[in-house]
Formats: C-alpha cells, structure tokens, sequence
C-alpha cells in the first residue's frame, strides 16, 4: 500500500481539478462519433498493424481503441471518463517518481512526482479529453524504467515488453516515437556494462515505428524533411522558430498577467526552479536525462505553430525529465522546494481554472443552441457566428457550419432565409450579424441556464 501511496495521492489531487468536466469538440468529432461508426475490425486491425501506414503525426489507433471501448462500458457519461484520464496522469507522475528514486533516493522519488502531478501542462493534458499526451509519456516513462531492469536482467521478457510498451506510447500520440532514440542516447552516452541486452530491442522498437510501406515516396519524417500539412497546422522541419514558441510560449514570463489560459512558455515553467537545477550537480542520471532533453528540444523545433489553447500540452513531453533533474536536486537541498513549488501549483489552478471556464462556457452556450435548433421540425442549415461548434452525438439531422468555414453559396443562402445563424454576445443582440444578415426578421435570444462567471447570450435569428 506504501507503494501506491504517491499514485493515490496524484490521481485524487488530479481528480479534484478534473471534477464536471465534460466532452469537448475534439472528443465528439474526431473520436467519440468516428468510434461509433468504425467496427471492432477495423479498430483493431490498425491497433495491431506492427508499424504505421505514414509517419503518423496524428494516427492514434489506441486512442480510437480507448473511445470505442470506454463508448462500451462508460456511455455518454463524462465522469468515468475523467476518472481514468486522471489515473493515467497520476501513474505518469508516479512513475517519474520511481524513476528519480533510482537515482536519488525515496525522497527525490516524492518530489518528482508532485512536481509532475502539479504541473500546468498536465493540467493542460487531462482537460482536454482526447488529448493523448500524458498516455504517451506515460509510455515514455515506463519504456526507460523497463531498459534500466533489461540492462541488469537481460531477460527476455523485459525486452519484449519494452518493445510492448514502447509500441503502445508511439499508437499513443507521435510523441512516444522519442522513446527509442532517448534509450540509443543513454546507450552511447553511458555505455552500461549491459548495453548489449539493451540495444537489439532498441533497434526492434525503433524498427517498428517507420512506416515501411511508405519510404519509397517519404523516406524522412517532416521534422527532418520538409513541412507536412496536417488539416489547420503545418508540421514543419525543426527551426527556429519553432523552439522559441516553445521555449517563450506567449511571451508573458508572468503566468498571472492576463485572464486567458495562454501558456507562458518553458522558460517560465522552469524559472522558478532555476536553483534546483544548480543543486543538481553531477551524477550519472545526467547520462540518461541529457540525451532524453536533447531529443525532446529536437523535436519541440518542429512543432507546428498552432493555437495558444493547445501549446501548454506539449510541454508535457519535456517536463518529465525536467522534473526528474529537479527532484534530485530538491532531495539534496529540500528546503529550496517550497516556494517553487507553491508557484508551480499556484499557475497550474490558475491555468486550470481558467480553461475550465472558457470551455465550460463554451459548452453552455453550445448545448443551448443544439437544442434550440433541434426543436425544428425540418432538417436545417445553420451557421455558427462567435460560436464554435462543440459538437455533440451524431447523428443529427441538421448541418452546421462555423462562420469562418462557411463558403459563398452558403452565408447567401442562409442571408436570404432558408437556415438558421445562430451567433453570441455579452451583450445585446450581434448587430454586426444583423447588418450581415438584414433579410431576416431581427433575433431572438435563446433562453437556457446560465454558468457562474459566463456572460455570453446565445441569439438566434427568427
């Protein structure tokens, strides 16, 4: 019991944040309804395909796995749901404790994982229902603590599982591809006496993250190649740019100057533990750490440049190791600890808070005008303004449509009557709508519960 202790403890203070929260876009479009029309079949035959059919930036076969299954046993309710995303950010906090208690001890162990538990980019992760991240680090994670044990054992079952583990990180999210060249990194940077054991499993779970099919025509992954269109962002070759987005997020080095939740950047993550990492010293964690930052870096440099909403996630992938170092380094002067930390935990509610209320916001106002619309007897085309669209359980018999994505026919076709625009405001009707819009009769305000701390009116034209 004294060993699960500290994953208790992070997945219940998890859980606290994560309490009513509800699907979001992304879980209704891309895998909740996706997973309903998709049979068992087809699902696991691309769980068990051995490698990818591209590089596979956005192939997530286990999650599609994880909805069709948890659409089984949970339904449309959001709260099991919830309750297993944070048992898996619990476990990913968990077990970079176990990994830094190799290196420093029990206590390193304990800081680590409150370091990872309390983490903005967690938070960021597990909020965001169909996000992925904190699953594939999680097998980033237990990959290098099985390769610590198959450097010592040799046993072959080890092995077997690493390759296992380290499959089922990448069929994550594309981040968990890292996982082989940070065991190759330890490996030529340490030299263990079991390198051996270690390096034909490295290279099989490496082996099985090329799409081999496909490198006649893309023998290179876009972050060494070339830029790769990916629906509204642009994966890119590593650059510049891309690592100072990561490293200085939105320039705001204080994490409290604004209401919004636009991250801040690694730089501002780490900040506070500046003299943690000067505590740190030397040691031979730093042979498995270096290598394993090195190729988080690397692939943050070809990050594509995509919304502010969704940045804070992807540090995820580097703060684990971060917080390894750190956890060390906090063992040898624990007294430096509070503070930063207090920090840390401070940003991260606040972070967490505001998401919560931007997306619960957005989901009030969006089940209001689902079900306004569903009241029409006739299947209706209707056009979103100021609104995105959340998204809900298919089928419907109504087509929406985002104002931004709306072509010409459409917005003339609904200017002179035939649909519905349905638009939000905080406060009187969207005149500039109205002006857009003038055909019709004027607008009427859909009424519906209100949520504390959102002054968004839903308005509909008549």
């Amino acid at each position: 019991m004294r060993r699960l202790l500290p994953f208790l403890l992070a997945t219940a203070w998890l859980l606290f944040w994560l309490f009513d929260q509800r699907f979001y876009d992304d879980d209704w479009f891309r895998w909740l309804n996706p997973s309903r029309e998709l049979g068992w079949g087809a699902v696991l035959g691309s769980l068990l395909r051995p490698f990818p059919a591209d590089w596979g930036f956005l192939e997530r076969p286990l999650v599609m796995a994880g909805f069709k299954a948890g659409d089984a046993v949970f339904g449309l309710r959001p709260e099991p749901w919830f309750a297993l995303k944070a048992a898996l950010g619990g476990g990913l906090a968990a077990g970079a404790g176990v990994l830094a208690s190799r290196f420093g001890g029990v206590a390193a162990g304990a800081m680590t994982t409150a370091l990872v538990a309390t983490a903005a980019p967690l938070f960021a992760s597990l909020l965001w229902l169909s996000d992925s991240e904190a699953v594939a680090q999680l097998g980033v994670v237990v990959g290098v603590l099985l390769a610590l044990r198959l450097e010592k054992t040799g046993r072959w079952q080890d092995g077997a599982l690493l390759v296992v583990v380290g499959v089922l990180a990448w069929k994550a999210k594309a981040s968990g591809k890292a996982l082989p060249l940070i065991l190759l990194g330890w490996l030529a940077a340490s030299r263990p006496a079991g390198w051996r054991r270690v390096l034909p499993w490295t290279l099989a779970l490496a082996a099985t993250a090329v799409p081999w099919l496909a490198l006649p025509d893309r023998p290179l992954p876009p972050m060494l190649a070339s830029s790769e269109q990916t629906e509204w962002f642009y994966w890119q070759r590593a650059n510049l740019d891309g690592w100072r987005r990561m490293l200085w997020g939105s320039g705001r080095l204080w994490p409290f100057a604004s209401a919004t939740a636009l991250p801040f950047g690694l730089v501002s993550l780490v900040a506070p533990f500046g003299a943690a990492l000067v505590g740190v010293g030397r040691g031979r964690f730093w042979r498995l750490l270096a290598p394993w930052i090195a190729v988080q870096l690397l692939v943050m440099g070809s990050y594509p440049d995509i919304p502010g909403a969704l940045l804070g996630r992807y540090l995820l992938a580097i703060w684990v190791p971060l917080a390894v170092a750190l956890g060390i380094g906090f063992a040898r002067r624990p007294r430096w600890l509070l503070l930063p930390l207090l920090l840390q935990i401070a940003v991260g509610v606040h972070d967490t808070s505001v998401r919560k209320r931007t997306q619960g916001c957005e989901i009030v106002v969006a089940d209001r005008a689902r079900a306004w619309v569903e009241q029409a007897p006739e299947p209706q085309d209707v056009l979103l303004l100021n609104l995105p669209h959340i998204g809900g359980p298919e089928p419907t018999r109504h087509t929406w449509t985002q104002g931004r994505s709306a072509d010409p026919a459409t917005r003339e076709r609904l200017r002179r009557g035939s649909g519905l625009v349905i638009s939000t405001t905080t406060l009187g009707p969207p005149w500039r709508a109205v002006r857009r819009f003038d055909a019709r009769g004027g607008w009427t305000r859909i009424q519906g519960p209100r949520l504390s701390g959102c002054r968004r009116t839903v308005w509909a034209t008549r």
